[in-house]
């Protein structure tokens, strides 16, 4: 998650994996946003160690429901032949994803030492943390300008629209990758039980995104 920088406005962009992030940070950097620092998908707080504060004049990141989040994680995974994931559907994919996601999604060491489940698998384990652990530090933040939209893939053209009017700005929108041609949408239908464990795995991201509803 960059810090990008116009016309002496600095800007934190929170980048979530798996919410549109990406599109959004290329709209930035079209746009002339130039980096003051760039961190991936770096957290908040690394963010706060290297920035001083009172130079950050907006923050902005943007959240997704879990369950449609998991799903873009599994089309990802699905099409990208570097995981090794083989013809699973998305129920399987989640009922593998728990066998090396920690318990309790806030603890603090997340990194499984158990590398057998996938090729490339950290790069999934960091897909999967809640998206809380990412904005965690920034909400605490009562005195930076903070907006946290939320994605709707339908309606994301809404969230340009918040930012471009927040920063008197003029971004323009991104196309995102679309992998639903390349899938079976029988493989990326979630049995109800399957459901209600992933909600009930990132409780906390469903209470951040009621609370900017």
């Amino acid at each position: 998650m960059p810090v990008l920088t116009k016309n002496n406005i600095n800007v934190l962009l929170i980048r979530i994996p798996k919410t549109a992030s990406t599109s959004l940070l290329k709209s930035f950097r079209e746009d002339g946003w130039e980096y003051i620092i760039n961190g991936g998908h770096k957290t908040s707080s690394w963010h706060f160690n290297k920035v001083s504060k009172d130079k950050l004049h907006y923050c902005i990141s943007v959240v997704r429901d879990p369950v449609d989040r998991f799903t873009s994680l599994y089309r990802m995974v699905f099409h990208q032949k570097k995981f090794n994931a083989k013809n699973i559907n998305i129920n399987e994919f989640w009922n593998i994803c728990k066998k090396f996601i920690p318990q309790d999604p806030y603890q603090q060491h997340w990194r499984s030492k158990n590398k057998i489940h996938f090729d490339n698998q950290n790069i999934i384990e960091y897909y999967l943390r809640p998206q809380t652990t990412f904005v965690r530090d920034l909400i605490a933040e009562s005195n930076i300008n903070t907006d946290i939209f939320i994605y709707e893939k339908l309606h994301f053209s809404n969230v340009y629209k918040k930012i471009n009017s927040t920063l008197n700005i003029n971004l323009t929108q991104k196309h995102e990758r679309n992998l639903s041609n390349v899938i079976d949408s029988k493989l990326c239908k979630i049995d109800n039980n399957i459901k209600t464990e992933i909600q009930n795995y990132y409780a906390e991201d469903y209470t951040l995104i009621n609370k900017f509803i």
